[in-house]
């Protein structure tokens, strides 16, 4: 998916998943190795927002698969989820 949105819907997405995710759930996300390159900086926004990184395949490849998974509680207050994550731009 991460490949086929916008780099700011990207952000929005990887942001709102611990809304999404009990403690203990997964989330499973792909990426070509695509101009740019984001790949990287998409598994430290997934630690960045609270997730620990099980799995991550890509590297020298074409593409990446990665897996992460949430391990603290959820907050007291949950995040408010915008209406729309992202918008397909292919």
């Amino acid at each position: 998916i991460f490949g086929n949105i916008s780099t700011e819907d990207i952000k929005t997405t990887i942001a709102s998943v611990p809304s999404l995710l009990a403690p203990g759930g997964f989330v499973i996300w792909t990426r070509a190795n695509q101009e740019p390159d984001l790949r990287e900086r998409i598994r430290q926004s997934f630690v960045a927002a609270g997730l620990d990184e099980v799995s991550f395949d890509g590297h020298p490849e074409p593409f990446g698969v990665g897996v992460s998974r949430r391990i603290e509680p959820r907050p007291a207050v949950e995040a408010t989820l915008r209406p729309r994550l992202f918008t397909f731009v292919r």
